[in-house]
C-alpha cells in the first residue's frame, strides 16, 4: 500500500522547520520526513489539513511494531532506556567509553573514584587538599584534627573567635569572663539583656523593676505577644477580644483552620465545592482522579494521550496500519 506523505512543513538543508506545528506532533513530523526522504516524496509547504493529514499516514511505516522503546530514543531491539550512547551497552547515565562502569565519575576509567576529582587510588572523598591525608572539612595543615577550627592547632576552640587556651564559646569580649551572650559590663548575669545592670529583665526592652518578658506596653499587665488591649488573653490573636480564633481569618464560631471557604465546612487544603472530598484533586467531584489531567472515569495515572488506552510512560501514538 502506498505512504501518504501530507503537504506539511517545508524543512531546509539544515534540518529548521519553518512554519506552525503543535509539539505534541513534532515527533510524528521528524518521522513523516525521514520517510518521505526514503521514498523520494517531496514536501512541501504548510497546508492547513495538516491534522487531517496526520491521521491519514500509515504509521507502521514510521514507528516499528514489536518493539518496547518506552522513553528510548535509539536503535530497536536494544534496551537502553535512558542510554544516549551505543547499543549492546549498559552505561546507564554514563558519558563516556562503553565497557567502563564509571557512574557519575568524570574522570578516567578502571578507577572507583565516584565523586572524586583528584587523583586516583586516593579516597579523598570530599576532600580538597593533599592526598593521604584525612581532613575531612579542614581548611589548614596537614596531620591535624582541626575540624571546622579556623586558628592554631592543639587548640580546642571550636567556634571560637579569640585567643587560645579560653574557653569563651560564643563570647565575644574579654577572656576570663563567663559572659556568654553578654554585650555589657562584667560581673553582671543579664543574658540577652540590652539595659542596665543588677535588673533581670531578660528580653526586656523598657524600664527596670518590671518583668514584662516580651511586653511592649505597660507595666503590671501580662500581654505576652499581645498587640492590643490589656486585660485581654488574645495571644496571637489578631481580630477582637473575647474570641479563641487563633490563626483565624473569618467569622467567629467557626473552626475552619487553614480553611478557604464557606464556614461549618471541613475542607482543609481544598479548593473546590464543599462535601467533596477531592484532596488534589484538579477535575469534577465524586471522580477519584488523583493527578489526573483529563477526563473522569479513567485511569490514565501519568498518561498524556487518549482515554481507554493503557500506555502509561508510552510516548507515541496509538495509530496502526491505516486500510
Amino acid at each position: 500500500m502506498e505512504t501518504v506523505i501530507p503537504k506539511l512543513i517545508h524543512i531546509d538543508q539544515v534540518g529548521f522547520i519553518q512554519g506552525r506545528l503543535a509539539s505534541n506532533n513534532l515527533r510524528r513530523l521528524l518521522h513523516v520526513m525521514k520517510k518521505a526522504e526514503e521514498l523520494q516524496h517531496p514536501a512541501i509547504a504548510l497546508s492547513l489539513d495538516a491534522e487531517k493529514a496526520f491521521d491519514r499516514i500509515e504509521w507502521n511505516y514510521l514507528i516499528d511494531k514489536d518493539v518496547d522503546h518506552r522513553n528510548n530514543t535509539r536503535d530497536k531491539d536494544v534496551d537502553h532506556r535512558n542510554n544516549t550512547r551505543d547499543k549492546d551497552v549498559d552505561d546507564r547515565n554514563n558519558t563516556r567509553d562503553k565497557d567502563v562502569d564509571h557512574r557519575n565519575n568524570t574522570r578516567d576509567k578502571d578507577t572507583d573514584h565516584r565523586n572524586n576529582t583528584r587523583d586516583k587510588d586516593v579516597d579523598h572523598r570530599n576532600n580538597t587538599r593533599d592526598k593521604d591525608v584525612d581532613h575531612r572539612n579542614n581548611t589548614r595543615d596537614k596531620d591535624t584534627d582541626h575540624r571546622n577550627d579556623t586558628r592554631d592547632k592543639d587548640v580546642d576552640h571550636r567556634n571560637n573567635t579569640r585567643d587560645k587556651d579560653v574557653d569563651h564559646r560564643n563570647n565575644t569580649r574579654d577572656k576570663d569572663k563567663d559572659h556568654r551572650n553578654n554585650t555589657r559590663d562584667k560581673d553582671v548575669d543579664h543574658r540577652n539583656n540590652t539595659r542596665d545592670k543588677d535588673v533581670e529583665h531578660r528580653n526586656n526592652t523598657r524600664d527596670k523593676d518590671v518583668d514584662h518578658g516580651n511586653n511592649t506596653r505597660d507595666k503590671d499587665v501580662d500581654h505576652r505577644n499581645n498587640t492590643r488591649d490589656k486585660d485581654v488573653d488574645h495571644r496571637n490573636n489578631t481580630r477582637d477580644k473575647d474570641m479563641d480564633h487563633r490563626n483565624n481569618t473569618r467569622d467567629k464560631d467557626v473552626d475552619h483552620r487553614n480553611n478557604t471557604g464557606d464556614k461549618d465546612t471541613d475542607h482543609r487544603n481544598n479548593t473546590r465545592d464543599k462535601d467533596v472530598d477531592h484532596r488534589n484533586n484538579t477535575g469534577d467531584k465524586d471522580v477519584e482522579h488523583r493527578n489526573n489531567t483529563r477526563d473522569k472515569d479513567v485511569d490514565h495515572r501519568n498518561n498524556t494521550r487518549d482515554k481507554d488506552v493503557d500506555h502509561r510512560n508510552n510516548t507515541r501514538d496509538r495509530h496502526g496500519p491505516q486500510k
